[in-house]
């Protein structure tokens, strides 16, 4: 849209600051209503696998975030992590919320660079093929031929990072 309008009718149209105030206001109608469909009677019904889920997967998220970030990410890691670890944690839109609080004005890039990743992950993963058909997978395959697969893929995306992109992007 901002392309378009540029084009037609020049620059001086599109108002910068308004924008930015309409996304963050549109990011904080997100959160609330995301937090308002929380159903605390399945939680409260499910605690015990509930928690085991949970302290895992902070684990796994705050290892992966303090580990891996730093080294696929040479440049503003922390500020470029951030989302992701945000995302990993609940919702893309948590991760939006930490990236405004770390880098209100987005000068370490981590806004784009996250969109971008968006493109690839979120079709796929994201509420895309593989949510979709993960269940029919489980039920053709089983769990632990799954957990196999997906563990191997996530081994290979993770030395890729490591071995391949980190190196030429410093």
């Amino acid at each position: 849209m901002q392309i378009a309008i540029s084009r037609w009718w020049g620059r001086h149209v599109i108002d910068v600051h308004l924008i930015n105030r309409i996304a963050g206001t549109a990011l904080d109608i997100i959160i609330m209503s995301a937090l308002a469909t929380l159903s605390l009677t399945v939680i409260s019904d499910n605690f015990l696998p509930f928690m085991l889920l949970a302290l895992s997967g902070i684990v796994w998220n705050v290892l992966g975030f303090l580990f891996l970030a730093p080294r696929l990410i040479p440049k503003y890691w922390f500020e470029n992590g951030i989302p992701n670890f945000g995302q990993s944690m609940g919702m893309t839109v948590t991760g939006m919320l930490l990236f405004r609080m770390t880098d209100p004005d987005n000068r370490s890039g981590g806004l784009e660079n996250f969109g971008y990743k968006q493109l690839l992950f979120e079709p796929i993963v994201g509420g895309g093929l593989f949510t979709a058909s993960a269940l029919t997978l489980i039920a053709q395959f089983g769990a632990p031929t799954m957990l196999v697969i997906t563990a191997s893929l996530m081994i290979g995306w993770m030395f890729f990072g490591l071995l391949i992109v980190a190196p030429t992007a410093s």
